[in-house]
This record gives structure tokens, C-alpha cells and sequence, in this order.
């Protein structure tokens, strides 16, 4: 086992397992409960008898915070071996975790082809799809990196790039593939389900949207005059959706019921990178974040009229927006100042700053889904808790600045690349389902 201390009150670390199989895993996983330790240790509790109560219990979530440390790294031996009879290994294009927290979906690439592993968190092994009795489908026959979880959990999309260039809807207990969506000559960058799963968004060189309840096409050839969109974001109640890019300082909204535009949003500097678009819960009003050093970095637009409203005192170089679950208030992430603000929704005034306390960009923002805790995420992640604003955890990553994804309950971080799996560690990270 390799340990490595954070310098703060807990440690992270991990546990490589450079060659192993799936049934390896089962010596290192699942990390017990704190109160199941000192019953299957009876010399701990025997060393005990005469401290203090508390004394035992401190030691005892001591020792816990120390097993949760770890963590076995069971991708490093499910996808980064090599092939047998391969001259490469798998690349991970996508990760994503389940609306419930219990799963996680990997898409890779392998000899030229997509393929999707889903793996239970909670059983600690890949899901054996009835459909053709393996853990693996081959969902596109060329590169694909568009992922997405319907909100229920039942359904994964995923979308191709060029030749190929089509989406495809899987169920996600059986493998059995229920639609397959072509617009032609198509690069999918994303596809995205709407917040109540009544829309799919699929996002690239042609832009379009689908009602699920058959996936019969809404609307196409949206935002024809940009060459490459790569995200879509949906308003609270599914009603609107904003389309942009990293490559254009422009926000295309539309109706979801129809299709019908709503208006279109340039943002003032030319070379601005839209990162990140966020609709009111009213839908009246829409914040833009954008990937630019200027001052302009996040602003508030009225979404009928399209007219500027507000700029936010911010430092530059703002990458995300994160709406909080539970409360009216929405957190942004910037890099420079290495922090993340949570302001008010309503009237956009500035509730509290979280500061990083050691070197690292933040270029990510999640609230956990009971939003009692907020994180950030770049190099390394950090998680405060919002109730108290102190700062509970810090994971030392070791990535290259790619992209971090929370599990919903804050129990698990996945790393895009190199892939790692590892768990977040809170002070009530047990009582989390």
C-alpha cells in the first residue's frame, strides 16, 4: 500500500493494483462501517476497556478516516492492461456516475470500436448484460464520447463521431439497444436528457432534440450558424434549453415543446469561451460563464430580450456554475483566485467565498445532492461543508488537470485521465446512500 499524507486531518491515498482480476478486489472493498471495527477486533476493544468512552470513539472514527483512505485502483486492472494479442490499451473517453450514486458508466475505445462497462458500486463488480451475457457492449463502431444518464437511471445515451456520427439509447439493466438516432454526417460532442427525462439533447456539427417518450425528433438544424456545439443545458423545469460552445462566445436558446427559438446571446468579448450557462427558476433570467481572462466572465442576460442586466465582481478565468439542490443560491468556480463563490440567486449578491489552501486551479463546481457539502475540483479536489463552511477533505489527485466527477452522495471521485476511481472522504460519508 502506498500512503500519502494531505497535510490536512485526514489522509488520501490509494491502493494500485497493476494486474489483478475483478475477484482481487473483494480483500480490499467494501471498507466497513466504523461501529463493525472495534467488534470484529476484540484486542482493540480489550486495549480499550479502561479509556475513556470518548476516547474509544475518537480513536475508533481515527482509525476509520484512515481505511477510508483507502481505496483499491480496480481500473488500473480492468482497462489499463493490455489486450492479449493487442499492441494498445483501451482509451477512456467518458465516465459518469448514475443518478443514484450506485453506479458508474465508462465509455472506451478499443480496436476502433465504442464500447460500455457499467459498474455497481455497491456490489463491486461489472453488470452482466443478459443481452449478449457480458459485461462489455459495443455501442458505436468508431470513436464515440457522448454520455448520459437518463434521470431515473433506466436509460444511457451515448453518441458517436463521424463516420458513424449517430446516438444510440441503451437500457441500461439489459444492454438492449431501444433506439438509434442518425442525423447525418454528424460529430456528437454531447447528448444531454433534460432534468424531468422528457428531452434528449444531442449536440455537434447538426444540432437536435427528442422527446423520449418515443424519441420522435422535436427540432433540427438548430444554431446553424456555428460550426461545432458541444453542450446544451436545460432550465430547471425542461421548458427552455441553451446550446453553446467553448469555440464561440455564443448562447442559442429555444423552447423544448417545439423547437422555437427564444433568443440568441453574444457575449461582449469576441474570444470568450461559453463554459458554463445557468437559467433562473424563473427562467426570466440566464448566467453566463465563460473560459476568458476578462471582466466579463460570468454576466446575467435577460433570456426574452437578450439585454445585459448585470456583470458579477468576479477575478477572470471563471470556468463553472453549480445550482445548489436545496437552495435558491448557485455556486461559481475560478481559477485564478483558486476559490469558489456562492452567491444569491435572486438578487446575485455575494453570499461567501470558499479559498483553496494550497496551489491548484478549481475549473469545476458540484454541490452533493443533499447539498451539504460543495466541491472543487482541478488538479486536486476539495470538499467544505456548507453548513459550516469548513473545509472536510482534501484529495490528492495527481491528474493533469482533466475533468473530476463527483458521485451524487460525495461517497466516490472519478478522474477522466489517468482514469482513477477513489473515495471522497467526509465525516458522515457512511450515512450517505
Amino acid at each position: 500500500m502506498l500512503l500519502k499524507k494531505t497535510g490536512l486531518f485526514s489522509l488520501t491515498a490509494l491502493v494500485a493494483l497493476a494486474h489483478a482480476s475483478e475477484n482481487t478486489l473483494d480483500k480490499y472493498l467494501p471498507i466497513k462501517p466504523q461501529e463493525e471495527y472495534a467488534l470484529e477486533n476484540p484486542n482493540f476493544a480489550q486495549k480499550n476497556r479502561k479509556k475513556n468512552l470518548l476516547d474509544v470513539v475518537t480513536e475508533i472514527h481515527a482509525i476509520q478516516d484512515i481505511i477510508r483512505a483507502y481505496l483499491c485502483e480496480w481500473q488500473t486492472a480492468l482497462f489499463h492492461k493490455q489486450i492479449p494479442g493487442r499492441s494498445h490499451e483501451p482509451i477512456i473517453e467518458a465516465e459518469l456516475f448514475s443518478p443514484d450514486s450506485n453506479k458508474l458508466a465508462i465509455l472506451y475505445q478499443n480496436t476502433n470500436q465504442a464500447k460500455l462497462r457499467i459498474f455497481d458500486l455497491t456490489r463491486r463488480k461489472f453488470i452482466l448484460f443478459p443481452v449478449n451475457n457480458k459485461n462489455t457492449l459495443v455501442v458505436h463502431a468508431n470513436r464515440a464520447h457522448a454520455l448520459d444518464f437518463s434521470p431515473d437511471g433506466s436509460q444511457v445515451a451515448t453518441g458517436s463521431w463521424e463516420p458513424e456520427g449517430s446516438a444510440k439509447i441503451w437500457d441500461a439493466q439489459t444492454g438492449t439497444c431501444l433506439y438509434t438516432l442518425n442525423l447525418g454526417n454528424n460529430a456528437i460532442q454531447q447528448v444531454k436528457y433534460s432534468p424531468n427525462g422528457a428531452y434528449l439533447a444531442l449536440s455537434g456539427k447538426k444540432n437536435a432534440l427528442f422527446k423520449t417518450e418515443n424519441f420522435t425528433q422535436v427540432g433540427s438544424n438548430l444554431c446553424t450558424d456555428s460550426k461545432l456545439i458541444d453542450r446544451a443545458f436545460f432550465s430547471p423545469d425542461s421548458t427552455l434549453i441553451a446550446f453553446a460552445s467553448k469555440h464561440k462566445n455564443t448562447v442559442h436558446i429555444y423552447e423544448t415543446r417545439n423547437s422555437s427559438p427564444v433568443q440568441v446571446i453574444k457575449h461582449p468579448t469576441k474570444k470568450a469561451k461559453i463554459n458554463a450557462v445557468l437559467f433562473s427558476a424563473d427562467n426570466k433570467q440566464v448566467i453566463i460563464a465563460v473560459k476568458s481572462y476578462t471582466p466579463h466572465c460570468i454576466t446575467v442576460w435577460d433570456t426574452q430580450t437578450g439585454k445585459h442586466i448585470q456583470t458579477f465582481d468576479c477575478d477572470g478565468y471563471a470556468y463553472f456554475l453549480a445550482p445548489s439542490p436545496t437552495k435558491n443560491i448557485f455556486a461559481t468556480g475560478e481559477s485564478i483566485t483558486q476559490s469558489i463563490k456562492i452567491w444569491d440567486a435572486q438578487n446575485y449578491t455575494l453570499l461567501k467565498t470558499y479559498s483553496v489552501p494550497f496551489t491548484g486551479d478549481i475549473n469545476e463546481v458540484a454541490f452533493s445532492h443533499d447539498g451539504k457539502y460543495i466541491a472543487g475540483m482541478g488538479q486536486n479536489a476539495f470538499i467544505w461543508d456548507t453548513r459550516t463552511g469548513d473545509l472536510v477533505s482534501h484529495v490528492k489527485t495527481e491528474n493533469n488537470g482533466e475533468e473530476i466527477k463527483f458521485s451524487g452522495n460525495f461517497k466516490n471521485i472519478a478522474i477522466h485521465r489517468p482514469f482513477q476511481v477513489l473515495q471522497a472522504v467526509t465525516p458522515d460519508t457512511s450515512d450517505n446512500t
